[in-house]
């Protein structure tokens, strides 16, 4: 059987105020994983929430943010981003 590989188009839009987890997020951004980790320890990326060893999500409205300027993206340091939410 052939392995599925294609990444399915969003069913509905982002909306602020909500926690994805990764298979809600992928049809969003459009890469895998890793990259997406590569790029989230390089600060060009939104900042994960870890709430254990195996339940990582992400804000929408931080990912929304992401999305409009992916490019020139910079996640807010620790420091901002414990005082600034």
């Amino acid at each position: 059987m052939a392995r599925k590989t294609s990444v399915p188009w969003p069913a509905m839009p982002l909306a602020p105020g909500y926690l994805l987890r990764f298979a809600d997020l992928r049809p969003h951004i459009r890469l895998s994983r890793q990259p997406v980790l590569t790029l989230e320890q390089a600060g060009r990326f939104p900042r994960a929430v870890r709430f254990g060893p195996r339940c990582t999500l992400w804000r929408s409205a931080d990912v929304i943010e992401w999305l409009h300027d992916p490019e020139h993206y910079r996640a807010p340091s620790l420091a901002e981003s414990r005082h600034g939410r």
